[in-house]
């Protein structure tokens, strides 16, 4: 008896990946997601650290002592 497939399932079987290169896709999901939470922390504590710093100098400038006053020329 004849198997029956259409244009689709052929090229359904072309674009699935073998099976050992799903399966390191997927070994290496963990180490990626890692590696990303990694790097969105690592920008998170240095915007954190700018907004910080950006802070303190605003503070500075708003302080009286270093205001600048309209007489002082």
């Amino acid at each position: 008896m004849e198997q029956i497939t259409s244009s689709s399932d052929k090229d359904m079987e072309r674009n699935i990946p073998p099976i050992q290169e799903r399966f390191d896709q997927v070994q290496a999901a963990p180490y990626d997601t890692q590696h990303a939470l990694q790097q969105s922390n690592h920008h998170l504590t240095a915007v954190t650290q700018l907004w910080k710093t950006a802070a303190t100098e605003l503070d500075t400038l708003r302080s009286p002592e270093t205001r600048l006053r309209p007489n002082d020329g």
